[in-house]
């Protein structure tokens, strides 16, 4: 049963594995994996992990699960409010692969699609709060306000930063979970956090920035407009937490339970709401009121005053008569009718400017022309549904479609994340089984889900290993030691953490530099809190001696954080446990096959060893650690919850057997494009027999050199051909990394080789001067549509050469709409809305 879906998954065919071994010069995919990984690293034995399920049986055991959660009609509130997503979205966004299989837009000429879709929103939001710049690609709301925090940090005066001014005041009326990643996040930045009430908020110099809730947590909406004025007049900046739905104040539903409230003899603490009713209640109310609601499939809210009753778009009469209805029996009076109210915001707050005036907008009102709309913007992107994408360290592999399934059924995506836990027995089933395979596959005791993107797993896991220090009184160990070939978020997390970056050298090959590893460990024995690496290594090979590595950091006293983006090479085969690590995270959206989404969201969990363990994130809402716990890194209790079900089914349909075959996939996919691509362009890196892991770097810096050339050409030259480009001058100048999968068939890969060896073929005639250095196919690249069929052509090649420089283009070409993006440029000149609407007037 298991190849049901393994041999759907794993891209190569039976049939085909002569002719890639042959290629590859070894007699079986074994043998190639014993001259990739070394033997002292090697699992020694079988992974302890399910038989794999068919496709169908998953199905079936994944609803029986989603059938043991319970879908209470929510008014909790929070920040998290149920939503009407039309069907036209979930089908033809959510739903299609054109969309969620496309990575985040590196390369402008093949996503705009996607940048048009994410300049659209950040208009809008722009529109909404009145501020003059947005982005999009912030985690959630509570990370988001700790990024403020940091922006705020970063952006202190030079007066400010001479007297040490590093207070930062928030409202007690902010969101629990915002307040306590707030907390987790200041502490090893010497960020001191106060939290009052902004009425009484006195400035004083000591602080920076501050930040409010709007409405605020309770549902009052507060004239917070003396509270910012008072801030700026001392110097201090100020975030809002905003809710975007409240700012275009619509008919507020929150509002229209007051009167309902007030017949059943509730009291309300709120005056003024949009969305959220505060109302009092003592502890035998609260007892009495959570007994009738959820009697009545409800969730409400629950302060230290009272209750709160969050309304939403979703809610129509019925919903809230039976809302009234379960208050009434928690008072034992009888109930009253619900009705309609008018709207009751204070005048002075109302808004007083249009928004979302820019005609894309409004045209686009019937579903016909939306669906047209989404798959006009579909069509100017490259996903996996059109072609491989080869990026190095990102593990681009097929998101399968029973996968992706569940993540449309209601009795997953309704449940709140603050619901009580016992009505999500089925979720919280996926959720202990996920993190105790992942915690078999990485060698280590405990799984913590929360973190939600690698990066945040890594700041995650380095918080784990202060709190280890800390709880030992080594309040001094603070030197992280990283490789110089570390992917960038890694000193950038150290330093989130409170440490300092000591950078350790690379030899010749690539592999970290033992002795100069060594000469540093022991220079910063006192201090030294962690290592991080990267295994296999950024530069795609396995170092033999990586357990030495790891050894001469314990030996000082410090713990191994390993980097889990290439994981993919590793599942069955080793593990960071073998490799003597303390703690890793995972990318899901890389090894597990969740998908980028065009940039999100993914999951960045951290597995640990047994003594780490108290020390994972816990949280304010749900406990998720013990009392050593570091504070929330996410908003959520379990992050990303819902994408998870995509890695639950991918390790539930693979079982142990396919999950390893994926691994040496992945190797054998990787070491084919080396066998036929190493003749054009030198591997900069090979491990000791040989061999890459499951990426490989190519050298392209010779080709600048004797043709003018820049790696930039030859990514902008492979959209001609249908592919997004690899991985651009990381983790060297001037090379490409490139990592195919397991996912990925013979014929795929050989299409790209061709195309590799096609634009190298170009680069000879432009270094031999068959070509001029500064006008040729691929200084040109891309070529668009509009260019190819102008009557007018004055390239010194042909057409053909320029858009179908292959014969099987014909039959299959993808066309960039835009020429080359000046990428540099965009870099320096932020663009964050759409066109003024007096451009559409030509």
């Amino acid at each position: 049963m298991m190849a049901e879906f393994a041999g759907r998954h794993i891209g190569p065919q039976s049939k085909d594995l002569a002719h890639m071994l042959a290629a590859v010069g070894v007699d079986s995919v074994d043998e190639l994996v014993n001259q990739t990984v070394p033997d002292a690293i090697r699992n020694e034995t079988a992974l302890d992990v399910a038989p794999a399920m068919s496709e169908s049986d998953y199905l079936r055991h994944v609803y029986a699960l989603s059938q043991k959660n319970q879908v209470f009609a929510s008014y909790i509130g929070q920040g998290y409010h149920p939503a009407a997503t039309p069907a036209v979205i979930q089908r033809n966004i959510l739903e299609n692969p054109g969309w969620y299989t496309a990575y985040t837009p590196y390369q402008a000429e093949i996503a705009q699609g996607r940048l048009e879709a994410l300049l659209n929103f950040q208009t809008m939001v722009i529109d909404l709060t009145g501020m003059e710049i947005a982005n999009a690609s912030l985690l959630d709301e509570a990370t988001a306000a700790a990024e403020a925090m940091s922006l705020l940090m970063a952006a202190r005066s030079r007066d400010q930063q001479k007297r040490g001014a590093n207070k930062f005041f928030v409202d007690r009326q902010v969101f629990a979970q915002t307040r306590g990643l707030l907390e987790t996040r200041s502490t090893p930045m010497d960020i001191e956090l106060v939290v009052g009430d902004m009425e009484s908020f006195q400035p004083s110099p000591e602080f920076f920035g501050a930040l409010c809730q709007y409405p605020n947590a309770v549902g009052q909406i507060e004239d917070i407009r003396g509270f910012i004025q008072t801030c700026q007049n001392a110097e201090i900046r100020v975030a809002v937490a905003a809710d975007l739905l409240s700012l275009t104040l619509l008919t507020a539903p929150g509002d229209m339970m007051t009167a309902a409230l007030k017949a059943l003899g509730y009291t309300t603490l709120n005056t003024h709401v949009f969305d959220t009713v505060h109302v009092a209640a003592d502890a035998s109310l609260k007892a009495a009121v959570r007994e009738a609601t959820e009697s009545a499939q409800i969730n409400v809210g629950y302060t230290e005053q009272g209750i709160l009753i969050s309304t939403h778009e979703v809610m129509n009469t019925a919903d809230a008569q039976s809302l009234v209805d379960a208050l009434a029996a928690a008072k034992g009076a009888a109930t009253v009718p619900f009705a309609l109210g008018e709207m009751a915001l204070p005048s002075a707050l109302a808004r007083q400017t249009a928004y979302m005036t820019h005609p894309v907008f409004s045209s686009y009102r019937s579903e016909t022309e939306m669906m047209r709309y989404i798959k006009k913007l579909e069509r100017r992107d490259i996903a996996l549904n059109h072609s491989m994408i080869p990026l190095g360290s990102c593990t681009m592999k097929l998101n399968a479609a029973a996968e992706m399934l569940p993540l449309s059924w209601p009795a997953f995506g309704q449940i709140h994340p603050f619901a009580p836990l016992s009505q999500a027995a089925g979720f919280m089933e996926v959720i202990r089984s996920l993190e105790r395979d992942l915690a078999v596959v990485t060698g280590f005791d405990a799984t913590t889900l929360q973190p939600n993107s690698g990066a945040q797993g890594e700041y995650s896991g380095l918080l784990v290993i202060r709190a280890y220090h800390h709880s030992r009184g080594d309040y001094h160990r603070k030197t992280a030691l990283i490789p110089s070939s570390a992917h960038g978020t890694n000193p950038a997390s150290a330093v989130m953490a409170g440490m300092d970056v000591v950078v350790v050298a690379c030899d010749e090959k690539g592999n970290i530099d033992l002795a100069d590893l060594r000469a540093k460990a022991e220079q910063y024995s006192d201090t030294l809190s962690s290592l991080m690496i990267t295994y296999p290594s950024t530069h795609g090979v396995f170092e033999a001696g990586v357990k030495e590595a790891t050894a001469i950091i314990h030996a000082h006293g410090g713990q191994v954080y390993m980097d889990g983006a290439n994981m993919n090479a590793q599942v069955g085969l080793t593990s960071p446990g073998n490799i003597g690590a303390d703690v890793c995270h995972l990318n899901l959206h890389k090894t597990f096959a969740i998908p980028h989404g065009g940039g999100g969201p993914g999951v960045g969990p951290i597995c640990v060893k047994a003594h780490l363990a108290p020390f994972l994130p816990s949280h304010p809402v749900h406990a998720t650690s013990g009392e050593k716990g570091i504070g929330p890194v996410s908003a959520a209790p379990y992050g990303s919850a819902l994408v998870l079900l995509i890695s639950y089914g991918y390790i539930k349909m693979l079982g142990a057997k396919g999950l390893v075959d994926s691994t040496k996939y992945a190797i054998l996919n990787a070491n084919y494009i080396k066998s036929r691509l190493e003749n054009a362009y030198p591997v900069l890196y090979s491990g000791e027999n040989g061999r890459c892991a499951h990426e490989m770097i190519l050298d392209c810096r010779p080709f600048k050199r004797d043709g003018g050339i820049e790696v930039t050409d030859i990514a902008k030259r492979l959209m001609d051909f249908g592919y997004h480009a690899p991985t651009v001058s990381f983790p060297v100048a001037g090379t490409v990394m490139i990592e195919p999968t397991e996912s990925e068939s013979l014929a795929e890969l050989d299409r790209f080789c061709d195309a590799m060896l096609a634009i190298k073929a170009e680069i000879d005639q432009v270094i031999d001067g068959t070509l001029p250095k500064e006008d040729n196919p691929l200084k040109n690249a891309p070529h668009t549509l509009a260019m190819v069929a102008n009557d007018e052509w004055t390239m010194p090649y042909s057409r053909q050469m320029a858009a179908f420089p292959l014969p099987e283009l014909m039959e299959n070409k993808f066309w960039p709409i835009v020429r080359r993006v000046d990428d540099a440029y965009g870099d320096r000149n932020l663009v964050c809305t759409c066109a003024p609407i007096e451009a559409y007037s030509a």
